[in-house]
């Protein structure tokens, strides 16, 4: 028989059955099926301590012992499981940063394993697609330059172009380096 008013523990645990707690309590393995059957009936159905008494021949006071004692080894088991949780999140996050790194390894693997471009490639590269400042991109753009071929054949002069310093100069030294273009072919380089 139910009681018409409830304890916060009966609500609570009255309110936790709708969330299946009640059958996870009665499939724990650590916990007797006695034990757990007297759980229930008196924190889920709300069975009065004298009818479970009845039910498995034991005195009310027995009954409040196995449910105390059941119920802690049921907070327990939560417990523990609520730190597997936080285990189980931190091997996710490592998990995570491992497929990261060997995404990132795999890429350079592949990287690696590209053919390495003709001259003929490196000529045809189009200026667009080195990196460069905008300052050097505009200075060999307003000289009509379109290709690392073009690029090639030009020297020193370009220290003659408008907007092209020391700092242009070095920063495309750099860059042809990058694509393994020995610069300038006629001249020493300057810096």
């Amino acid at each position: 028989m139910a009681r018409s008013t409830l304890s916060a523990r009966q609500y609570i645990m009255h309110r936790l059955s709708a969330y299946g707690l009640d059958i996870f309590i009665g499939k724990m393995q650590i916990i007797a099926k006695r034990d757990s059957e007297i759980l229930i009936m008196s924190d889920f159905d709300l069975s009065q301590q004298e009818d479970i008494g009845d039910k498995f021949g034991l005195s009310s006071t027995r009954v409040d012992q196995i449910a105390r004692k059941t119920r802690q080894r049921v907070r327990n088991e939560l417990f523990k499981m609520s730190g597997f949780r936080d285990e189980i999140e931190k091997l996710e996050k490592e998990v995570r940063l491992l497929r990261y790194k060997l995404e990132k390894a795999n890429n350079v693997i592949r990287e690696q394993n590209k053919p390495v471009p003709t001259t003929e490639e490196i000529d045809a590269l189009k200026i667009e697609d080195l990196d460069m400042s905008v300052r050097l991109y505009n200075s060999i753009k307003a000289n009509k330059i379109n290709s690392v071929g073009d690029l090639k054949e030009v020297g020193n002069e370009c220290l003659e172009w408008r907007n092209f310093g020391k700092k242009s100069y070095e920063e495309l030294a750099e860059i042809l380096d990058g694509v393994k273009v020995q610069w300038p072919l006629k001249d020493k380089r300057l810096f």
